[in-house]
């Protein structure tokens, strides 16, 4: 008990020390800020550019409804776009008010939500994400990587770079082109999985966790092992990560600043990464202290970083919970409507 208590009281105090470096340093940034010229710079802001990287992020959010109905359908559930979207921004709302930038929202909401409305069972569910996921990591890992290498100039550099790209990139197509057409790995996953309840005290049925494993480990195989579906999927993700850089580069542009590229792909890939380090709601301070460090290395004045982050984080925080929040009274009061007609 001795040894839990000061475990946990070390992990807290590990957490406050990396918040208390967090919180400096955007205080020691915002402490070279002229707060006038900040909002001198935001009045002269081109509104266009800003309505098109609104529009920008909404046509992303779409985008990601597509593909999911995609990934669903080779599953054998047929559900319409716009009850997918509604899910989608239901668990934006999640994300932005759970410490786990996209871990809170993504899987576990959007296969919770999907569920209760349209009665998709959690194995499609969550194989219909998890295959988005493990299909789009080749094209992020992609944008990171050249991000990178744009950004350094020396040539070993630059080789360590492509030799770590072209590693990952093994790695992940192993995983899709071996890992789900082999039978070895539902028993893996499994094991792990009746490992990880032993582990929390959870007592559950073998046969039944084995069942469930084995009806996701069917429905990721029906979307990775069929190449229509893979590659269209494939090309989704590449539509996703161009929409996300195509609403950094109005941001830019709505402040009179033309980004380089490592800037716009560095900025859209490094940030959410951050944001997954379980601190604050939305990421708050790692997202911003992140985006804010990319701007500058990458020749940002330290004004336009400031105000293309805030911008950023405007229309991904503030809009998309208050777009999140409507999507996900409206499905509560969707599945209560079915309860009552039930009763």
């Amino acid at each position: 008990m001795i040894e839990r208590r000061f475990g946990l009281g070390r992990r807290v105090l590990i957490i406050g020390i990396f918040v208390a470096l967090v919180v400096g340093g955007i205080f020691f940034v915002f402490m070279g800020v002229n707060l006038g010229s900040l909002l001198n710079a935001l009045s002269k802001a081109n509104y266009f550019f800003l309505f098109l990287a609104f529009g920008a992020y909404i046509f992303t959010t779409l985008n990601l409804a597509a593909r999911w109905r995609i990934s669903l359908s080779a599953t054998g559930h047929n559900v319409r776009l716009h009850n997918l979207w509604l899910a989608v921004f239901g668990s934006i709302f999640i994300n932005n008010i759970t410490p786990f930038t996209y871990s809170g929202g993504d899987p576990v909401a959007r296969v919770y939500l999907l569920r209760k409305t349209q009665r998709v069972p959690y194995s499609s569910g969550s194989a219909s994400v998890m295959s988005e996921y493990l299909l789009d990591l080749p094209v992020s890992i992609s944008i990171l990587m050249t991000g990178i290498l744009l950004y350094f100039s020396k040539p070993l550099a630059k080789l360590v770079v492509v030799t770590i790209w072209i590693a990952v990139i093994i790695l992940l197509f192993t995983l899709i082109l071996y890992f789900f057409p082999k039978r070895t790995g539902a028993g893996w996953l499994g094991r792990s999985t009746m490992r990880i309840l032993k582990a929390f005290r959870r007592p559950a049925s073998r046969r039944k966790v084995m069942g469930g494993v084995k009806r996701f480990y069917t429905s990721a195989q029906a979307i990775t092992s069929t190449p229509k579906i893979a590659l269209t999927i494939f090309f989704f993700a590449v539509v996703t990560w161009g929409l996300a850089i195509t609403r950094l580069f109005f941001i830019f542009q709505a402040l009179g600043f033309d980004p380089p590229l490592p800037m716009l792909l560095l900025g859209i890939t490094l940030p959410p990464m951050a944001g997954l380090i379980p601190l604050l709601p939305a990421g708050l301070g790692p997202v911003d202290a992140t985006m804010v460090g990319i701007f500058l290395l990458t020749g940002a004045p330290l004004e336009i970083a400031i105000l293309a982050t805030l911008i950023e984080r405007v229309i991904m925080l503030v809009f998309g919970t208050i777009i999140g929040a409507s999507a996900l009274s409206y499905l509560g009061i969707r599945v209560w409507a079915r309860q009552i007609s039930k009763a």
